[in-house]
């Protein structure tokens, strides 16, 4: 074991990776008493003071990107002159070792790409871009999480003139075209980058082959498709992989989000039921072709003969069925409890139900009891799909352990603002990973909960009667426990919806 020491708290342990710019170490930090992950930048780039700079430019920008997506940066310094960023450090492994052992379902690379869309939708609506977006810099922790790092080091690199070092030789093949002639790395940028991330996660491979540093980079013809290679690849995945790959940047997706949507509608959707073929009718046995002989006569004890005589006895059985029926009609009939006829003394037909009006509920918020830092709702970028109106788009928990939010909290919320204090009769909530549970609360302004209602284990159209909780401005679906799905545990909303 080493004793090196960086600012008198980061106590380096091991090294556990390395890369063309900086050299990974495990620590503690000693203060706070946790495990970090520390980069420090390789001495051969120390002579290059302008990359130096911009290394420690690009971690002050990535340290104010605070979401559950992406790798938090604590602190930057320098030691022995070489600058190095402390991070979160996330146990587990990378995208890239899972994909050591091969291509991964379908519906696990959607739902980790949905997530790294969610990171990248949130960078990007701060002017931060990732610009080195690869497997590598993709981490999965043990509970599932998926975790975008590595900004402040793509940034500074892209921001000089390393390519002579080497330094981004393992990069290219994830580079957009435009930024390979020149052009700035942009948000249009990653998502190309994804794309290639995507593709290799199906296949194995990469979508186009790595560039020669001193060939010029040229434009390349129409995107791969991943169903070229694996058939069994969703049709839906295979054209938003398509497209993200798109060689002009406008035919892209227009952000990250709405790549994101897309991944997530595939990653939630449930296979369809296998059909069943029924087993094949064995032949007949073969039979002796000899001449056939006529079939003997029955004889007055054999099957038919039973039959012939059942029928002499069944008839007159019937018959008086029919005639105790026809009776007993009749005396009902008599005593105005039956009518066959229309009119005279029949009961009324019973009372239409009572029709029902939808109120518009619009986005309200979500809830996390016990949030980490700086990250107090859960997926707030995805909350007015719950209320969109479109069936096809879904708000979702993240991906967490165990069903019960892996310790971390005992549930979560989000919620619709109806305008005004309403008195509701249901609560409808739409789904297409059913199977979780929740319950539902009602607040007048937003901040005062009510205890949950009945809970109830939800169907892909879950109706909660509400009727008895009176007049809310606020009406929230309580979610107290998830199910699983390809990434984990997760509760997931296409619509919810509210009736009086």
């Amino acid at each position: 074991m080493i004793d090196v020491r960086l600012a008198g708290r980061y106590r380096l342990e091991s090294e556990i990776g390395a890369g063309g710019m900086t050299g990974v170490w495990q620590a503690v930090d000693e203060v706070l008493e946790r495990p970090v992950a520390v980069k420090i930048l390789h001495r051969h780039l120390l002579s290059n003071q302008v990359f130096c700079d911009r290394f420690r430019k690009e971690a002050l920008a990535a340290g104010a990107l605070i979401h559950p997506n992406i790798v938090s940066v604590y602190d930057t310094g320098q030691h022995d002159e070489a600058p190095y960023v402390v991070m979160e450090y996330v146990a587990g492994g990378s995208l890239a070792s899972r994909l050591g052992h091969g291509p991964l379902p379908p519906a696990e690379v959607s739902a980790i790409g949905a997530e790294v869309c969610t990171a990248l939708a949130h960078a990007h609506r701060v002017g931060v871009v990732h610009r080195d977006l690869k497997p590598d810099n993709i981490l999965i922790s043990e509970s599932g999480q998926v975790k975008v790092t590595d900004f402040a080091v793509a940034g500074a690199a892209l921001g000089g003139d390393l390519t002579a070092t080497g330094a981004l030789l393992g990069t290219l093949s994830f580079l957009a075209p435009e930024v390979l002639e020149g052009g700035d790395p942009n948000p249009a940028a990653d998502l190309y980058a994804l794309g290639v991330v995507l593709f290799k996660a199906l296949t194995g491979r990469s979508p186009r082959m790595a560039m020669d540093l001193g060939g010029g980079a040229g434009r390349a013809g129409p995107p791969a498709h991943p169903r070229d290679f694996r058939p069994e690849v969703p049709r839906d995945l295979d054209a938003a992989v398509a497209r993200a790959l798109s060689v002009n940047p406008a035919e892209r997706f227009a952000d990250a989000a709405e790549l994101g949507l897309v991944l997530r509608s595939v990653a939630q959707a449930r296979p369809a039921r296998a059909v069943v073929s029924p087993a094949p009718v064995p032949p007949p046995p073969a039979r002796n072709l000899s001449t056939p002989q006529p079939p003997a006569p029955p004889t007055p004890g054999d099957a038919t003969s039973f039959v012939r005589s059942e029928g002499r006895w069944l008839a007159p059985v019937v018959l008086l069925v029919l005639v105790a029926i026809a009776v007993v009609i009749g005396v009902l009939q008599l005593s105005g409890k039956v009518s066959i006829i229309g009119g005279g003394n029949s009961n009324p037909p019973p009372a239409p139900k009572a029709t029902e009006t939808q109120v518009t509920l619009r986005p309200g918020g979500t809830m996390k009891p016990n949030p980490p830092a700086g990250d107090p709702y859960e997926h707030q970028d995805q909350l007015p799909l719950a209320f969109d109106g479109k069936p096809s788009t879904s708000w979702s928990t993240q991906w967490y352990p165990t069903p019960v939010f892996g310790g971390l909290r005992d549930a979560v919320g989000i919620y619709g603002d109806a305008g005004q204090p309403v008195a509701l009769k249901r609560i409808e909530v739409d789904t297409t990973l059913p199977g979780w549970t929740a319950a539902i609360e009602t607040s007048d302004d937003g901040q005062n909960w009510s205890a949950p209602g009945p809970s109830a284990t939800m169907s892909p159209q879950q109706s909660f009667d509400v009727s008895a909780l009176g007049s809310h401005r606020y009406w929230m679906v309580w979610i107290t426990k998830l199910v699983s799905g390809p990434n984990g545990f997760q509760a997931s909303i296409a619509e919810i919806k509210a009736f009086h």
